[in-house]
């Protein structure tokens, strides 16, 4: 499991204390304060280790975020470099300190300037060496005629794909908030196991069809549970080379096409299947579950999201405005589903009097699943609401 992280100098983040994290993290707070840059970090560590099996240089651009260049995620009013630091819960090689620089030849990745694991360098200095030479091409010479060289010093990395605390980001799901909704089929060719249901669920027909007939079950017995009802199916098109899928909220076996029913339908199928089908100990992040679902069923997803994860050993990090889901893991803790030290929620606003400056605040929650002394704008708008249309 990841115990803290810390950025420095990324995006929003100066120089921020780490965040402690648990085994279900709720990032809430305003818009535009750092929740996702947070998610980023880790999946861009991880999207690394896909394309570079390490993180010598970091991938700004791949198969789980698009971040565009290093100039993009720098903080603004910094220059040189950032900072992605973790703690996890190995045995050795559990914090890590990684520092990036500008790639010269390439905007769109990061290189490693420096990795500390467990207070060691991880960084090897290179000595290599050339003639020192005059403008007109001659040979520098020294007093006794021998030729003069110049030493230059660089530093390099060793593998860093076997530093135990980093192989925590090697199986991760993330589910954007953009996610597809109300597609009725799919080509069933050129799709590979590897890729999952994709960021967008755009994939999830065909991880469904191809999931064993007990994971099929086990999607539908958790839809019926979050939406009262409804079961979904896949058929395979040979012909057309495509995958169709049927939903049917009255749980019958002919359904109807995606587009015909409710986009909620459609949004969480995306997280139940990668949840169901992924592997034990992964890492599940997931953007606004909350998007599409009445308030009864968004409290009933956030509940499953963490009987799945709990099950499977996983590490789920939610981020989320609504309040139903804030409850939903409140009550997971009065209910014991969880303990109150399983639940790390965090809440993202600004500096006061500093503008583009991350501030984190880090809540108490108490066995009984109360938060200790919310910040103001921690989910409190209904009750301002509420107090200004009885007159209070």
């Amino acid at each position: 499991m990841i115990r803290e992280v810390g950025l420095k100098r990324l995006k929003s983040f100066d120089d921020s204390d780490s965040m402690k994290l648990a085994k279900v993290n709720l990032l809430t707070g305003k818009n535009g304060r750092g929740k996702s840059t947070v998610l980023q970090s880790l999946l861009l560590l991880s999207q690394s280790f896909d394309s570079e099996k390490g993180i010598d240089h970091l991938n700004l651009n791949g198969r789980l975020v698009n971040l565009g260049t290093f100039d993009d995620v720098l903080r603004r009013d910094s220059s040189g470099t950032f900072e992605i630091n973790l703690k996890t819960d190995d045995e050795l090689d559990c914090d890590i300190h990684c520092e990036f620089e500008r790639n010269e030849h390439d905007s769109r990745t990061a290189s490693l300037r420096e990795l500390e694991v467990d207070g060691n360098s991880k960084m090897e200095t290179v000595t290599s060496s050339e003639l020192l030479m005059t403008e007109d091409g001659g040979m520098v010479l020294a007093e006794d005629g021998a030729p003069l060289l110049l030493e230059q010093y660089d530093k390099t990395v060793g593998t860093t794909s076997d530093v135990m605390g980093l192989r925590q980001l090697l199986d991760v799901v993330f589910i954007s908030a953009d996610r597809e909704g109300g597609v009725n089929s799919v080509r069933s060719s050129g799709w590979q196991r590897q890729m999952g249901v994709g960021i967008h669920g755009e994939y999830v027909m065909n991880m469904l069809e191809s999931a064993s007939q007990e994971q099929k079950d086990e999607v539908n017995m958790w839809l019926r549970k979050v939406l009262e009802g409804g079961s979904v199916r896949t058929e395979t098109n040979p012909a057309n080379d495509e995958i169709l899928m049927y939903i049917d909220p009255a749980g019958t076996e002919n359904g109807f096409k995606p587009s015909n029913v409710g986009f909620g339908y459609s949004y969480i199928l995306s997280i139940l299947v990668a949840m169901v089908m992924a592997k034990n100990g992964t890492k599940v992040m997931v953007e606004n579950p909350e998007a599409h679902l009445h308030p009864s069923a968004q409290a009933k997803l956030v509940r499953t999201i963490v009987q799945i994860a709990k099950a499977k050993n996983m590490q789920v990090f939610i981020e989320s405005h609504s309040d139903h889901v804030l409850h939903g893991l409140q009550l997971a803790v009065m209910n014991k589903t969880m303990e109150a030290n399983d639940l790390s929620v965090l809440f993202f606003d600004f500096e006061e009097n500093t503008p583009n400056k991350t501030d984190i605040c880090q809540l108490t929650i108490k066995p009984n699943g109360h938060i200790v002394c919310p910040p103001g704008g921690f989910f409190d708008q209904a009750e301002q609401d509420l107090s200004s249309l009885i007159g209070l």
